[in-house]
This record gives C-alpha cells, structure tokens and sequence, in this order.
C-alpha cells in the first residue's frame, strides 16, 4: 500500500495522473496514517528555504493550478459541474487536493475562497507580511481543571494517572490515555455531589461520564454534572461548546442545559456551540434523535439537522446541517465555510488565548478553508496574510488591521 501511495504521489507531482487515480490518491491522503508521509515527500521534493513549507512559491502556485485544472477536467468527465461557490455546504475534491498540496506541505489550509463585490475567487499568493511576529504561541491540548464538590481543584494535564479522589461513592479517575472517569468504589450512594470539568481558552479534555457516556469539551467551555446519575434524568450543564456520545438508557433521558436551551436525549451524538459571546447557540445532531426547548419554542431533531437559538429567543432548526463545520474542532481542525473574518479570529482566540483588537473596519470578506489545530500561531495566521488580511501579534495581542 505504501509503494502504491508513493507512486501515486509522484503522479500527482507530474500531472500524470488518471482520473481514477486521482480519486484513489485523495482517498488515501486524507486518512491520518498518510499526512505525515505527504509531509516527508514534500520536503523530499522541494527543499526548505523559506518560513515553514514550500521555498519556491512560484512552482507552488503553478502546482496548484495545475491540480486545479485536473481536477476540473475530472469533473467535466463525469458531469460535474466545476463551479466553487462563495459558500459550499461541502468541500469539492478541489478544495481536498488543495488541502493535501498546500496544507500538509506548509501545515496550513492555503485554498480559501475570497469573496469580493459578490464574486469568488480562488487565491494561494503569498501577502507582504506587515510585521514580523514579537513571538510566537504553541496550540491548545489537552487542558482542564476539574472542580470537586467541596470547591478543591484538579489540574488534570498535570496530574498523575490513577485514582484522583473520592466524590461520594465515586472514585475520579484520570485513565492511562489522559481521559477522565467515575467509578462506583461504594455499596450504597450517600449523596448526590457534582463536579466542573472546564478547560481554559487553548484547552480541550475528553470525560467520560458515571453513566459511560463520552463528553469532548472544546476551550474555555466547562461542564458540570454529578458523580452519579440517580433518579428518573441524568442531567449536565455546559458552557461553550462540547461533543456528545451518549449512553442509551431509555428509561432515564440524558438532558443537558446550556444557556437558555434544554436539550433531552435517550441515546445519540450530537454537538452543542454555546458560547455566550456566539450570536447564535447551536445543536447539531449526527445520530439518534433530541428534543430541543427554550421557553414556549420547541423542535425535534432529526440527524443531519441543526437546532439554532438566536439571543432573541427565536429558535430554528436548519435541515441540512454541515456536519463537517460542527465536529472540525474535535477532528483537529478550524473550518470556515463562508465565514467572516471576527468569527474565523473569535475562533482563533480561544484556542490559542489570544486578546484581540481591530484597527479601523473590519475586512468585509468571507472565507472557506481548513486549518489545522496543531499548528502555531504564527502559522494559522499565514493563512491570513496569505489571503491579504492585515495584522500584528505582540505577545499574546492581537491587532487586526484594515
């Protein structure tokens, strides 16, 4: 399999590929066990000289206008049309082999859609860089302090494996993969006592809850629950954004409250984004089915849909939800999808704990691309400068400029 990607690669790099082998080669590229091998070849190919990836920009750019055109004329065969809207709803195999070519070479996504005076573009030309980087900041990881019930923390990045406490007839427990868990170490339940896992901005942590339900906590969000589900409800509270697996227990409904909105599940995956700063609280549901209320205004969930609570109150359920946007910061990765510039920096923020500012307006543009998540921050910002966005770092500062 190995020698077969390898020369599949080397295909790629000529513009000698087959349509068939195109498809086999980004199917290959895009699972985890073959980035770092892309990353290896394009060194191996193109020697490094400059900032963090490919020295010659020149036959980059050619590179990926030929991959464009190839895969143009792809889609052409088979019927496709070929046309990149300002907003997709998924990325065509042209925003893939950009993805392979650009960021796992560079470490970033450098394909982006720039929407100008209602009109897309396609743009990898490197901007002037306004100002050299003061310094730079790793990415998040792992990260979360556990609050017990009696006001005692944890900080569960530094801690050892093993048992951590005692919570009532619960032992808390940090597993040998870093995540966190409950045992029942008692005969009986002597009370009911709660606990906050909440992870600082730049921070994520995996639980897993007394019940075996699986809770992912992206930065600066918390959770609190207790350390046994007792009664007829298993219920939590969260705060930012969290990824859910839940456990089936039909006759004890798993409800979770974040901000204004009641969320009851039996059994399902589902993601919440309820951030207080987020215009807009949403509920986006992979399997199973939840109810989502707030006040009078309630909706069932359907997988594939997308429950959005505005500040107003005004709750709407979005039909075709993008999965991919709801679950990338799980995967490893930032995901715009015609997103405006504030929102794709508020993301940027949290996970690399950065305090913004903007000089003057605000860029009127809308972007759609991937970054990875494990890059530094001076990398994740090429991106922008990349993409003729303007801007200083100082420290943990950041200033946009117009």
């Amino acid at each position: 399999m190995e020698s077969n990607f390898d020369a599949l690669f080397e295909k790629f790099l000529r513009e000698d590929i087959a349509s068939e082998e195109l498809k086999m080669f980004l199917h290959l590229a895009r699972q985890p066990d073959h980035q770092e091998k892309i990353r290896e070849l394009i060194k191996e190919k193109f020697d490094r000289k400059a900032y963090s990836g490919l020295s010659d920009e020149t036959k980059l750019e050619e590179l990926f206008r030929q991959m464009l055109n190839k895969t143009v004329e792809e889609r052409k065969e088979t019927g496709k049309t070929a046309v990149i809207a300002p907003v997709v709803k998924r990325f065509s195999v042209v925003g893939v082999a950009a993805s392979i070519l650009l960021a796992l070479g560079i470490g970033v996504y450098l394909y982006f859609e720039i929407v100008r005076n209602g009109r897309p573009q396609v743009t990898s030309q490197q901007a002037h860089t306004t100002e050299a980087l003061i310094n730079d900041i790793p990415p998040g990881g792992n990260r979360a302090i556990l609050t017990l019930s009696d006001g005692s923390v944890i900080i569960l990045d530094s801690s050892s494996n093993g048992r951590l406490a005692m919570e009532g007839s619960a032992a808390v427990i940090k597993l040998a993969d870093g995540r966190l868990a409950y045992e029942q170490a008692g005969a009986g339940i002597e009370k009911i006592v709660y606990n906050t896992m909440s992870t600082p901005p730049g921070g994520q942590y995996e639980l897993i809850l007394p019940d075996g339900s699986k809770v992912w906590l992206n930065a600066a969000s918390s959770i609190t629950y207790p350390t046994v589900f007792e009664g007829k409800e298993r219920k939590v509270k969260i705060r930012g954004e969290a990824y859910f697996e839940i456990a089936h227990n039909a006759s004890m409904p798993f409800i979770v409250g974040a901000e204004d909105m009641k969320i009851t599940v039996l059994g399902t995956h589902f993601n919440v984004n309820a951030y207080p700063e987020e215009a807009v609280a949403k509920t986006t549901l992979l399997q199973g089915a939840v109810k989502i209320e707030c006040g009078t205004n309630a909706a069932l969930l359907k997988p594939g849909q997308q429950a959005q609570l505005a500040a107003s109150g005004k709750l709407n359920v979005e039909e075709n939800a993008d999965l991919e946007a709801a679950l990338a910061w799980k995967n490893g990765l930032f995901y715009f999808n015609g997103d405006d510039l504030k929102s794709i920096i508020l993301q940027l923020a949290r996970w690399y704990d950065l305090e913004v500012h903007y000089e003057g307006s605000i860029p009127k543009r809308r972007f759609s691309g991937y970054v990875f998540r494990h890059l530094n921050v001076s990398e994740a910002l090429k991106v922008l400068e990349m993409n003729q966005v303007r801007f200083r770092l100082e420290g943990k500062k950041l200033t946009v400029m117009p």
